[in-house]
């Protein structure tokens, strides 16, 4: 009864430790290693379990040795205790079929859970890579110049590369020619609107303040529309976002006394001709300004500007100014 006892007492006290991770037992949430540390630990439990069994009973033994020699017949009794603990020992092994719980380690499925590493597919917006492939389609930024045609599309100039007495935007020969940059992301096969153009080799004292060829609004209004005055005088202009209205972002005429707003990303660009458009955004509550707008030229005041209508222009200041257009130029 005693060996019975010590037996059920150490089963249970490792069966104890092994659901804490001790016992040789590894935890359960590892992997699928655990799975034959748990049962080598079990085995070896078992052994350790059968030693102490035969330990008791040759403990036991000893004792029934000390008892009276007048009784020997006794001593097969003794033997019948063996028989008796060496069951406990596989019911223990039974026991080790609790470490199914390892099974539940198995539940590592959530291994699964690397298929939300799925969102590496995100590298897919690493596609604009591609923008500066394919043979015909230009590569930017580009820098280059910007040629200045009559209707007739003779050449009138290019876009000078200093200001006139206004301090506006005007026409200059080849040799004053404004270095302008092109530059957006995106497709560079597409025909970008709304972008801004950098001037780089401005004869300003304060190119690095208003450096974008931009648009400042008229003096007699500069609500783009049809039958109306509204004009803007071509000149540098801080940056603005694409599609806002007139901002008070400063440019290169305020220094004369002047203070009106502008707009820089007014620009649109056809990739396969060169070609650049204006495009005004009247201030919010107008109406839609004309897209295109008309980049014009004034030859009694020599500047460029931008207007909703041509003739209105005339009409109301009687200066004979015309429409032109604008081809961009890339450097060699």
């Amino acid at each position: 009864m005693k060996s019975s006892t010590v037996l059920y007492l150490i089963v249970g006290f490792c069966f104890d430790l092994a659901v804490a991770g001790r016992c040789g037992i590894s935890s359960a949430s590892s992997s699928n290693t655990p799975t034959s540390t748990l049962v080598t630990s079990t085995t070896s439990a078992s052994s350790s379990i059968a030693t102490t069994t035969t330990a008791a009973v040759s403990s036991s033994s000893t004792v029934a040795t000390t008892t009276p020699t007048s009784t020997p017949a006794t001593t097969t009794s003794t033997s019948i205790p063996t028989t008796t603990t060496t069951t406990p020992t596989s019911t223990p092994a039974t026991t080790t079929s609790t470490s199914i719980p390892i099974t539940t380690a198995s539940t590592s499925t959530p291994a699964t859970t690397t298929s939300t590493s799925a969102p590496v597919t995100t590298t897919s917006t690493s596609a604009p890579a591609t923008t500066t492939t394919t043979g015909p389609c230009p590569t930017y930024p580009q820098t280059g110049k910007i040629k200045v045609y009559n209707t007739d599309n003779t050449l009138l100039g290019y876009v000078r590369n200093f200001y006139d007495g206004q301090r506006s935007l005007t026409v200059g020969t080849l040799a004053q020619a404004l270095e302008v940059q092109l530059s957006w992301d995106g497709d560079a096969c597409a025909n970008p609107t709304d972008i801004s153009l950098p001037m780089q080799n401005l004869q300003d004292a304060d190119a690095s303040a208003h450096n974008h060829v931009g648009l400042v609004g008229g003096s007699g209004g500069y609500s783009f529309r049809s039958g109306a005055v509204g004009y803007a005088y071509m000149a540098g202009s801080a940056y603005t976002s694409p599609n806002s209205p007139p901002q008070y972002v400063g440019n290169s005429i305020q220094s004369l006394g002047y203070n009106a707003p502008s707009e820089s990303s007014v620009w649109t660009f056809d990739s396969s001709s060169g070609a650049l458009s204006l495009k005004w955004t009247n201030a919010a509550g107008g109406p839609t300004a004309p897209n295109p707008a008309t980049i014009a030229y004034d030859p009694l005041g020599d500047y460029l500007f931008g207007t909703g209508d041509i003739d209105a222009f005339n009409s109301a200041f009687g200066e004979g100014a015309y429409a032109v257009s604008f081809v961009f130029v890339q450097d060699p």
